[in-house]
């Protein structure tokens, strides 16, 4: 083999695994439908290792607090059922589904552990202010 060919193999090998790498940062779309959600939530109704289930959302809205500071939303619609009757009820830091039995944990992105789902709850921003938590999309 001559250098150019050596050389030509190199630079394909690599824009072949620079286009692999950026195809796994992608995040995915939730399937479920956008709808307005503004919370605000005293901190006094979720303690540690809690989780509630609030209205709001498509089908819902499950806010846990990992740690006072550490809080997660999300839509209580199930990515795999998607039927606003369809409900993930909330125990502690993991949400099931009522109908497929999806389970999905509700730390750092809702993803599924168990079930047929294979996409992540559909997550909202919090912020908190005033003793306050805010829920928004």
């Amino acid at each position: 083999m001559n250098r150019l060919s050596i050389m030509n193999k190199l630079i394909l090998f690599s824009i072949l695994i620079g286009i692999m790498g950026l195809s796994c940062d992608k995040e995915v779309e939730s399937p479920v439908p956008d709808f307005p959600v503004l919370l605000s939530i005293s901190k006094s109704f979720l303690g540690e290792g809690e989780s509630k289930l609030y209205s709001g959302g498509y089908a819902g809205v499950i806010v846990y607090c990992l740690s006072p500071g550490y809080y997660y939303a999300y839509d209580a619609c199930c990515t795999h059922e998607l039927n606003r009757n369809t409900i993930v009820g909330a125990d502690g830091a993991l949400g099931i589904c009522n109908t497929c039995g999806s389970k999905y944990v509700l730390i750092d992105g809702g993803h599924p552990t168990d079930g047929p789902s294979r996409i992540p709850l559909k997550q909202y921003k919090v912020s908190e202010y005033g003793g306050y938590i805010h829920v928004r999309n």
